[in-house]
Parts: C-alpha cells; sequence; structure tokens
C-alpha cells in the first residue's frame, strides 16, 4: 500500500481533530512546566496541542501497554494518539514480537492496539540527549503509523500510513488536498534539517552499539560504569522498548490478575526458586540491559531494542549517559 500526502491548514487541521475527538478519546502533545507531555484533550481545547519541538517526557507506551493493567475485561475504549515522534514508533514491533506471536497472543494488548490510530510528527528539536541518528533511524516517522504530519510555513502536510489513516482523510476529504511537490520540498529539506542536528549533537558517539556491547563482555568498564547507578528503574520505565512484566493476584476469590511493569534493574528480577540469582550484583544488572538491547533482542529477533530515545539519560539519578558507557567501551 503506497502512502498518499495531503496539505491541511492549521484551521482546518483542528476541526478534522474536533470531529475525531466526538468518536473517541483524543490524546496529545501540550507544553507542562518546561517539560512536554500527553494529556487527554476536550473537543474545545485542539488549539492547546503542540506537534513541533521534542518527544514527550512520557513514553507513549503507556496508552497501550499500562504500567498496572488489570486483567479483568478487555480495554476497547477507542483513542486518537496525536503528536507522538518516531523514536515512540520505533518501539512497536517490539512489542508485537512479544504481544502477538502466532500462538501467544496477548488479547488484552492486542485489544488496546486495535483500537489506537497513531498519528505521530516529525520531530523539530531533537535534546542533547538524543540520538536516534547512531543506531540507524531518523527522527520522522518512516512507518508504524496511521497518519503523520509535518509542520511547513503555510500549514501542516499529512501523510496516511495504514488502511486506517486512508480511511479517516477519505471520510474528511473536504478538509484535506493534494500536496505540492514544493511543499514535499520543503519538508523534506526540514526532515533533512533535524537529521543533521541530531548527529552533530552526538558527533562524539559514533559507535556502533551493537557490536561494541558484544565484543566487551568481560570488559572491567561494566563495573566502573555501573557505579552511580542506585537501581532506582527509571531507565526501564521511561524507555519506550522495554517490556518485562510479572503477574500478581487483583482479587484472590476470584483469581483475577494485575500486570504490573517489572524491570531487570531490581535485585531479584532473576533470582530463581531456592534463592540463587546469576545477577546478584548491580553491576551485572547493569551490563545486562545492555546486553538486552544492543545483543539479545537483535540476534533473535532482527532488531535492536531501543529508539534513540534519550529519555534513560535524562531520567537517570546517577546521570549515566548511554552513549558515554558505550564509548567507554570502544576504547
Amino acid at each position: 500500500m503506497s502512502n498518499e500526502t495531503y496539505f491541511i491548514s492549521r484551521h482546518d487541521w483542528e476541526e478534522f481533530l474536533r470531529i475525531l475527538s466526538r468518536q473517541a478519546e483524543l490524546w496529545g502533545l501540550v507544553s507542562q512546566k518546561d517539560r512536554i507531555v500527553f494529556v487527554q484533550v476536550k473537543p474545545t481545547e485542539v488549539d492547546r496541542l503542540i506537534y513541533n519541538g521534542i518527544r514527550s517526557a512520557q513514553p507513549v507506551k503507556t496508552m497501550f501497554y499500562p504500567g498496572r493493567d488489570k486483567l479483568t475485561a478487555l480495554n476497547t475504549s477507542k483513542k486518537i494518539i496525536v503528536g507522538m515522534k518516531a523514536c515512540d514508533l520505533g518501539a512497536m514491533p517490539l512489542y508485537d514480537q512479544v504481544f502477538l506471536r502466532d500462538g501467544l497472543v496477548d488479547s488484552f494488548y492486542q485489544a488496546l492496539k486495535e483500537n489506537i490510530i497513531l498519528v505521530s510528527a516529525d520531530c523539530t528539536e531533537p535534546g542533547t540527549n538524543c540520538f536516534c541518528t547512531v543506531i540507524g533511524l531518523t527522527p520522522f516517522a518512516a512507518k508504524e503509523f496511521d497518519l503523520n504530519i509535518s509542520q511547513i510555513a503555510a500549514g501542516l502536510l499529512v501523510e496516511t500510513g495504514s488502511g486506517k489513516g486512508k480511511e479517516l482523510i477519505k471520510t474528511n476529504q473536504a478538509l484535506f488536498k493534494n500536496a505540492e511537490s514544493g511543499q514535499i520540498a520543503e519538508r523534506d529539506k526540514n526532515r533533512q534539517n533535524t537529521s543533521d542536528r541530531v548527529k552533530e549533537i552526538n558527533k562524539e558517539f559514533n559507535l556502533s552499539f551493537d557490536r561494541t556491547v558484544k565484543e566487551h563482555f568481560d570488559s572491567p568498564v561494566w563495573e566502573k560504569e555501573a557505579q552511580p547507578c542506585v537501581g532506582c528503574t527509571a531507565c526501564t520505565n521511561v524507555c519506550p522498548t522495554c517490556h518485562c512484566f510479572l503477574l500478581a493476584e487483583a482479587d484472590p476469590e476470584t483469581l483475577s490478575k494485575i500486570r504490573l511493569w517489572d524491570s531487570c534493574q531490581y535485585t531479584g528480577f532473576a533470582r530463581v526458586a531456592g534463592g540463587a540469582n546469576p545477577r546478584a550484583k548491580l553491576a551485572e544488572r547493569f551490563k545486562n540491559r545492555y546486553y538486552c538491547k544492543y545483543y539479545y533482542r537483535p540476534t533473535k529477533f532482527n532488531q535492536i531494542a531501543c529508539t534513540g530515545c534519550g529519555r534513560c539519560i535524562e531520567a537517570c539519578l546517577g546521570k549515566i549517559d548511554k552513549r558515554k558507557v558505550i564509548r567507554e567501551l570502544g576504547r
């Protein structure tokens, strides 16, 4: 299915969102206390939404993979998420590999995902912790979206990425016009400028993360770099690709369950019956997280489990910069 690109004015785009918000919950990006976050907005509040700037502070996985999910009834409420960046979209294939594998479909995840429409937006202002280009991604979406929006001087370009996206355009065709070649050229130039800025930010970290990690399993660097870590698990909580979970009883009488986010940084994460723990030391858990993302997942699923969003660097209480860890390993 080939993608189609349309032009729409900002005024008509907001009217389009008002129409959609009457059919489903509308979530979008707003600025709060110097941070960009996702909030639910009413039809009268669509003018609050912002589309430029850096990715949201919280990962979008909270919308389709909640940190605390009561597994009693399928959640079929419809949501439209507007403004998510490529570094969040890049996590979707990894979640599908885990929760939608043949014969192992997670119906709760499936129900949430099927009822979400993803409207991504090009990144325009990468932060100092962003490194998507280092691991081969781009600051604009290439796939996994239903619609993608790109800001240009005259308004917005809207690209379809799925049958659901095309149907939304078709139903509201009067608001959209076919994009002109000059408008597409302007979008492409903007995208290139953002990519160049991310590369400039990371000019000292131009390393192969997966190869560097693979080749230095026994390096003393792991012990050294793990020293500032306090095991708070902030890195795994804000990571768009981390998906480990545990099940707990919600009601002992009905045997209903709650799914909770887990973290490989917890002391007891790898502990087995009898009390044995192959990763009892913090440095071992620290190293395991890198190996999971840059060696184990690529080996098994042919995809790095990292999108370069930089949230883990931003959230770390020990001020650990993943890029610097990889650089030290490479040295």
